[in-house]
C-alpha cells in the first residue's frame, strides 16, 4: 500500500479518471529461470497476469456486480519506482475494477 496518488502511471488510457480500485500484477523474474530471454519472460508474465485478471473478471462478475478491464497500457518506468519495486521484479498489465456504467 502506498499513500501517493498512483492512478496516472498505473494506466495512461482514460478509461475511468478514479475508479474505485486499480490491480498492479507484479512478477519475480528470478523465479521465472526458465525464460531465456525478455521475450519469453513477457510472455511468461503476461500469460500468468492472464490467468489472474480471468479470475478477478469472474469473481466480479459473478459474485460482486461489478466490472473490471486489464489496462496493457502501463507508464512502467513511471509505475515501478513508484511502487519500489526492485530490478527482478516486473510489472505486468495492470487491471481497473468499478461499477459497471449502468450503475455509475
Amino acid at each position: 500500500m502506498k499513500a501517493q496518488d498512483l492512478f496516472a502511471p498505473i494506466g495512461v488510457q482514460d478509461l475511468a479518471a478514479r475508479p474505485p480500485l486499480k490491480l498492479v500484477y507484479v512478477a519475480e523474474a528470478a523465479r521465472m529461470a526458465d525464460a531465456r530471454d525478455d521475450e519469453q519472460l513477457a510472455a511468461v508474465v503476461g500469460a500468468d497476469a492472464g490467468c489472474v485478471a480471468q479470475n478477478v473478471y469472474l469473481h466480479n462478475r459473478t459474485s460482486a456486480g461489478l466490472a473490471s478491464v486489464v489496462r496493457g497500457l502501463v507508464d512502467r518506468r513511471r509505475l515501478a519506482p513508484a511502487l519500489g519495486l526492485a530490478r527482478e521484479q516486473r510489472t505486468a498489465p495492470a487491471q481497473t475494477v468499478g461499477y459497471p456504467a449502468e450503475h455509475a
